[in-house]
């Protein structure tokens, strides 16, 4: 059996049974890679909870423990997929100097796990409808990929951080973290890379939710046109105009599954581009976000009844559509 170091840390928020389940994925997947590789080092990185200042570490990993002739690493996503980690200087930086490579795992489970669970919370109107538009947008950020931390440089440089509610990793933005970190904080989490008031499970906090008017969406990968996750369908579950900080591709299978886009529910197509600056112009035309709220609501209906519709279904025969 081939020599296999695994490096990473296993998915750790609610649902636990998703970490669970990718404990045991990678614990097989180490085992076959052992029986099977032709290398005799192979590192297997788990890409869950990886983000920029875990690079150098793993370079240091990789060098110290062979060459690219008796090396070959393995990139596994099982939760968030693996699609981002191309983007990065690191693995650019093993590209250029020649390592074989493979990318292993998918994220189906991740859908399946929590759209259940968010049902049995929130398919009652009363409990997510707008009640004061305390905050324009609500923007969640965990993890601090580069397009995140763009969106919420763009939001500072606009002076739109004072009208909404932001999260972002502590001690990157410290305008952010006066305003939220410490908050958020106690909310969610002992990991202090990450953080972030709510899990997969839910909304989040409701106080939070039920006073801000719409949703920007930062999605987990943004060069996979087919990657949706459980950031873009809260907005639809919980009744919220939204943003999409994502792949274009996003806004044309939400389109395609019957869902109003951000384009259609602002009357601005330009908004299904998912540009940072357009969004930017959207939020700063706002004059009452109240009011629009109201106008905007049947909509808003419209997306949560098609949730449920598909949710209720068979998905595999809903996304399998005709080209």
């Amino acid at each position: 059996m081939k020599k296999v170091i695994e490096y990473g840390i296993v998915y750790g928020a609610e649902p636990k049974i998703l970490g669970q389940a990718e404990r045991q994925w990678l614990d097989n997947l180490k085992i076959e890679i052992g029986n099977t590789s032709t290398y005799p080092i192979n590192v297997l990185i788990n890409l869950t909870w990886l983000h920029p200042p875990d690079e150098l570490s793993l370079l240091n990993l990789i060098s110290d423990t062979g060459t690219k002739d008796n090396t070959k690493l393995w990139f596994a996503g099982s939760v968030d997929g693996t699609d981002w980690i191309r983007g990065a200087k690191s693995f650019k930086y093993l590209q250029s100097q020649g390592y074989e490579y493979e990318f292993v795992g998918n994220a189906n489970d991740h859908f399946n796990a929590w759209m259940p669970n968010l049902l049995l919370q929130y398919n009652n109107l009363s409990k997510v409808t707008l009640v004061d538009a305390k905050y324009l947008f609500l923007s969640y950020n965990r993890k601090p990929r580069p397009w995140r931390k763009e969106l919420v440089n763009r939001l500072i440089d606009n002076e739109l951080h004072t009208k909404g509610f932001i999260t972002f990793e502590a001690g990157v933005f410290p305008i952010i973290d006066l305003q939220t970190a410490q908050y958020d904080q106690e909310l969610h989490t002992e990991d202090l890379r990450f953080t972030r008031p709510e899990d997969i499970l839910t909304l989040g906090n409701l106080e939070i939710w039920n006073n801000s008017y719409s949703v920007i969406v930062s999605e987990t990968e943004i060069s996979d046109s087919c990657h949706l996750s459980e950031k873009t369908w809260k907005p639809l579950l919980g009744l919220r105009p939204y943003f999409l900080n994502s792949n274009p591709g996003v806004a044309k299978i939400l389109d395609r599954l019957g869902f109003y886009t951000p384009g259609k529910l602002f009357n601005n197509p330009k908004l299904d581009s998912c540009s940072i600056n357009t969004i930017i112009s959207q939020l700063k035309s706002i004059e009452n976000s109240s009011e629009l709220y109201n106008s905007q609501l049947d909509m808003l209906i419209h997306n949560q009844n098609r949730f449920i519709e598909i949710a209720n279904s068979d998905p595999t025969k809903i996304l399998n559509w005709p080209q």
